[in-house]
């Protein structure tokens, strides 16, 4: 880079910027833009669909294992009241789970 910039009469200036990625990708995200997840050339693009293939495999893995748990539990039982068991008014006017 240096050589280059001396053959054209430009200073060279490099920064490394990779610290502030996560930051970067965080509000590109929360702006909408648009993120490719590889350089361009066609060993990267093919390493990304490799990448993304494994973490779809992965889902459908995750969704398949959670129906066949949801499929093997046993059928849920409704529960009690919260307010515990019902009674109804007998003739005296208490009611059949309070006490004479």
């Amino acid at each position: 880079l240096e050589r280059a910039c001396a053959r054209e009469g430009i200073e060279a200036h490099f920064e490394d910027y990779r610290p502030f990625y996560d930051e970067a990708t965080r509000r590109s995200r929360e702006g909408g833009m648009y993120r490719q997840n590889y350089c361009g050339c066609r060993f990267s693009e093919a390493e990304a669909a490799a990448e993304w293939e494994e973490r779809a495999a992965a889902r459908r893995a995750a969704r398949e294992a959670a129906k066949a748990a949801r499929m093997s539990a046993p059928p849920k039982r409704p529960s009690a009241p919260a307010n515990g068991p019902r009674s109804r008014p007998t003739p005296t006017g208490r009611r059949e789970s309070e006490p004479p």
